[in-house]
């Protein structure tokens, strides 16, 4: 199917089909250009907590019939050959002509959609597609075949990107970690600076050659994933990196500075002031199961 053929069965002629482009692993960009065409999309805010503050983003609730959003037909990136795919309900609202809108109000946003001149270039986020591309076991040839991707999205703005590595996978992966498994892990943490790294922290590493107080001489780390936001127990990326993680694989996760130690850093560690961080981590086992299945 293309836009052009799915615009002529709805009866509506499109001079200016939409265009996309995909930025983030999860989003994409799409130009309305036709000034005669609805866009068409009905729009809704969700209460959210965000670093610990209330805040609100906009979706879409629904992509009326005969419009221009309902026209959009986009290439599944990672998908079987031929898979499409178009706006859908669910998505958020992120940018409208290089504005972010993160945390602003579904009239305001309606507003400036409407008052934006024609071409107007919308970016949206799908909530589900970052989870989805992080469940190593799902596609053809399962984990090992997905060894080496790479998943991000931009949690900030375009300089504050979240980015996850399969570094290496085990052949045999049926089953990825999900919220409220219980990892083993071990690990280290790096600061980054340009293109350069620093060790600051890490499982097997030692303070004044002791073992840090509360693991009891164990080089690895045990958290259950879902929970860092509520227990502290280990950094909140690693409950978003985590997910769909097997048993035996390496993951690298870059961490921007929004969703590690922000503004004020953490001096004991040794990480300065919205420093970026890499954590790159082993999973041993989960739910004390250390054999790929």
């Amino acid at each position: 199917p293309n836009a052009a053929a799915a615009a002529a069965a709805a009866g509506v002629v499109l001079d200016d089909v939409p265009k996309a482009r995909a930025l983030q692993s999860d989003e994409v960009e799409v130009t309305f250009a036709n000034p005669d065409v609805r866009i068409g999309l009905e729009l809704d805010e969700r209460e959210i907590f965000y670093g610990g503050r209330r805040s609100t983003r906009v979706f879409v609730r629904q992509v009326l019939p005969a419009s221009q959003a309902a026209q959009v037909v986009l290439q599944r990136e990672g998908g079987e050959s031929g898979e499409t795919y178009g706006i859908a309900p669910g998505w958020i609202v992120v940018a409208i002509n290089g504005q972010n809108v993160e945390g602003g109000r579904v009239k305001e946003v309606r507003d400036l959609i409407r008052a934006a001149p024609r071409p107007v270039a919308i970016v949206f986020r799908d909530p589900r597609r970052f989870n989805e591309l992080l469940d190593a076991s799902a596609g053809p040839g399962g984990a090992e075949a997905r060894q080496g991707d790479t998943v991000t999205t931009a949690v900030k703005g375009d300089d504050q990107v979240f980015k996850v590595e399969r570094v290496s996978a085990p052949d045999l992966c049926t089953e990825g970690a999900v919220d409220g498994d219980l990892l083993e892990v071990q690990y280290t943490t790096l600061v980054l600076n340009g293109t350069d790294t620093r060790l600051v922290d890490g499982s097997a590493v030692t303070v004044g050659g002791r073992g840090i107080p509360g693991r009891g001489g164990d080089s690895n780390v045990y958290f259950v994933l879902g929970q860092s936001s509520t227990t502290g127990q280990v950094p909140a990326a690693w409950d978003v990196g985590l997910r769909g993680v097997c048993i035996g694989e390496r993951r690298k996760l870059t961490v921007p500075s929004s969703m590690a130690y922000g503004p004020a850093g953490l001096k004991r560690r040794g990480i300065p002031k919205d420093a970026t961080l890499i954590y790159n981590i082993y999973v041993v086992s989960v739910n004390a199961i250390s054999t790929p299945r």
